[in-house]
């Protein structure tokens, strides 16, 4: 993998074609017309709009934690996220306070930084110290792209137009068992939801 944990990581072709997401697949299989809305005419949700979402907030915190490891600074990070999330929190209601008949209150956005604040809290308890030694970081945050194929004549082809584009969150070698995980970190980023999801999927290779 080298030293750069950033990526990015193309597969040679896919530079020039047009990119799917997971997020935009999922969106066109879920409402077309919110598909059409967010990838076409490039209209977002009003808090997307403004500042980023609890989730890339949370997304944030963690490569930032996980980029001390690659660098090898053990020390814990907990200090570090506190001020990111105020950061953001000061960002978001300043934009709020500009607005008229904002969607998202001042009190939601504190309570959303608070929730995701005791989250992250308590994932570093359960998780984040036992990583600090046990895992070798190889990767994080690092976008790839790679061909899609599609069926022709009986078999397959690589599509002449279109590429999947995409953002690996963590890849590590886990010293204990001797296998590299691909980390998937999920939260929730809706306005109505308070509670911070820790599913971590890790899957072997």
């Amino acid at each position: 993998m080298g030293n750069d944990i950033h990526g990015p990581h193309y597969v040679p072709g896919t530079e020039r074609k047009r990119l799917i997401s997971g997020s935009s697949r999922n969106a066109h299989t879920g409402c077309f017309r919110r598909w059409e809305l967010q990838n076409i005419r490039g209209v977002r949700r009003v808090l997307d709009a403004m500042a980023p979402s609890i989730g890339t907030l949370g997304h944030n915190c963690l490569a930032e934690f996980y980029q001390r490891l690659h660098s090898g600074n053990k020390a814990t990070p907990l200090m570090r996220w506190d001020k990111m999330l105020m950061e953001w929190e000061t960002e978001t209601i300043d934009l709020l306070e500009k607005m008229e008949n904002p969607f998202v209150t001042p009190s939601e956005v504190r309570q959303r930084v608070y929730d995701l604040r005791g989250g992250l809290h308590h994932w570093y308890s359960v998780y984040g110290e036992r990583d600090a030694y046990d895992i070798e970081v190889l990767l994080v945050e690092a976008p790839f792209r790679v061909p899609l194929a599609q069926r022709w004549k009986g078999g397959w082809r690589v599509h002449p137009m279109y590429a999947y584009a995409g953002k690996i969150d963590l890849l590590i070698h886990h010293k204990v068992f001797d296998r590299r995980f691909l980390v998937d970190h999920k939260f929730t980023g809706a306005a109505d939801v308070r509670m911070y999801k820790d599913d971590i999927t890790r899957i072997g290779n």
